[in-house]
């Protein structure tokens, strides 16, 4: 059996009469030949490398040469391994002479009985090569201690040789995390990615990850998934409030995690979603942080009102004028007043507004016609008010409901409508037209209506009057 872990055996001692004790055979033979008369040898063992990381082989080498003069008998090999380490099965070699032949696992490992290699002639020299892999959680900084151990039947005390292989210990993480959209709308969803790579040299363990949840937004239930080694593991969605533990990570290994948030209703325009990310592992204990930024986006509201209103003269202004004991029936040749409110809601000033209004086909200011009101800019929150008569024509008999309808515009695209009512009585005598109210003078309190006849002429002048708010 080899003797234990960094001790030998020493010779037998001898007592002679009249001298005290003395040793006859004990050594460690740090130059590495052993010799007593005619039997020596000399012996090594070596690593392919100084440092190590985590996960990687060693291979290391055990060399015996008899340079004595006879023959060493039942040349034994033995070996202890160090901790931290895998030894790699079947990768024993044993080379002597012209002979190489695999050999055994068995004869490597503290307790094992070691490898015969057989008889060493003068100056034969015999080899052991084989491979250990060191554990991915070797720490950093530890040292590979390997043991080698010789001896054979001339020379039956075991001796020892070493050689040190350190592990590597420079853990080092990148990490970071982005998000879908550097601009969001109230509502939108944001799409999270966060990626941890292990950069350095060592297994790290327990990496967290962590989060300060944004303002103006709010974390999606379930979202929330973490793929590591093309695997995707469900995450319970409390991490947000702790922490999420991506476990191991192997060098050059990769962890990626997942998550959305949704931005509230109520974010303000220009208020910053600001996600801050934290990390750490057992190898890195000092957390450090990331960013990802979103700004809201809250989209200028171009929608624009309009308000129709009619009356009869000298009355008030509404909605519709119904008949009935409080409502009016018109007649041909009577005035109807319309009165047309447009508003901009937005939180920017709008351009090219217009309003077209299409006349009922018995209450005109001429045949077929659409009245087409330039508006121009409306500033943020600014209203304009136009009226304009017309004229009840002659009807067939009975009374009928005549509907005029507004539309204020941008441009080709309608941005709302709304519409007034009145009644008319047929079968009466009155004026087709009345004559049109003259184009006011020019100043700040006119507006231009166009007049669109259905032969695609354009006649100005038929605006009464413009009028603005108090939020011009």
């Amino acid at each position: 059996m080899p003797m234990t872990k960094n001790k030998i055996k020493f010779a037998s001692y001898v007592a002679l009469v009249g001298v005290i004790i003395a040793p006859l055979f004990s050594f460690l033979n740090l130059g590495g030949k052993v010799s007593a008369s005619a039997n020596s040898y000399d012996s090594s063992v070596t690593a392919d490398k100084a440092t190590v990381n985590q996960g990687e082989n060693v291979t290391y080498t055990i060399t015996a040469k008899n340079t004595g003069s006879s023959d060493l008998h039942d040349f034994f090999f033995a070996n202890y391994l160090p901790d931290n380490v895998t030894y790699v099965a079947g990768s024993s070699v044993v080379s002597k002479g012209a002979v190489t032949k695999t050999v055994t696992d068995a004869w490597v490992g503290n307790g094992a009985d070691g490898l015969n290699v057989g008889t060493l002639t003068p100056d034969q020299e015999v080899s052991v090569t084989f491979s250990v892999s060191v554990k991915n959680d070797a720490p950093g900084g530890y040292i590979l201690s390997d043991r080698a151990f010789f001896k054979c039947n001339e020379l039956s005390d075991w001796t020892e040789k070493g050689v040190n292989v350190t592990v590597v210990a420079n853990p080092l993480m990148q990490y970071g995390i982005q998000v879908d959209k550097t601009t969001a709308n109230r509502g939108d969803t944001l799409h999270y990615t966060a990626q941890i790579k292990n950069t350095g040299d060592v297994m790290l363990n327990d990496v967290l990850v962590y989060v300060y949840l944004p303002n103006y937004a709010t974390y999606k239930n379930g979202s929330t998934s973490l793929v590591k080694d093309d695997i995707t593991y469900p995450v319970n969605d409390d991490w947000r409030n702790s922490d999420l533990n991506a476990g191991q990570l192997l060098v050059g290994a990769t962890a990626t995690i997942y998550f959305d948030m949704t931005v509230n209703s109520d974010a303000p325009k220009g208020g910053e979603i600001k996600m801050t990310m934290f990390f750490k592992s057992n190898e890195l204990p000092n957390e450090d942080y990331c960013l990802a930024r979103t700004t809201v986006n809250v989209p200028s509201e171009t929608s624009l009102s309009i308000d129709k209103k009619v009356k009869k003269e000298n009355g008030d202004w509404l909605d519709s004028i119904d008949k009935g004991a409080h409502g009016h029936v018109f007649t041909a040749g009577e005035k109807v007043f319309y009165q047309i409110i447009v508003t901009n809601n937005g939180d920017e000033g709008v351009d090219n507004v217009k309003i077209v209004d299409t006349l009922p086909e018995y209450i005109q200011v001429n045949d077929n016609v659409t009245v087409v009101t330039m508006v121009g800019r409306l500033e943020p929150k600014q209203s304009k008010t136009y009226e304009f008569e017309a004229i009840v024509k002659d009807a067939p008999s009975g009374e009928r409901k005549q509907e005029n309808v507004a539309k204020v515009m941008t441009g080709d695209d309608e941005k709302g409508r709304d519409l007034a009512s009145v009644w008319i009585a047929g079968g009466s005598k009155g004026s087709v037209l009345g004559e049109p109210t003259k184009l006011p003078e020019a100043g700040a309190d006119v507006g231009i209506i166009s007049v669109v006849t259905s032969f695609g002429l354009s006649i100005a002048g038929l605006i009464l009057r413009k009028k603005s708010n108090s939020l011009i």
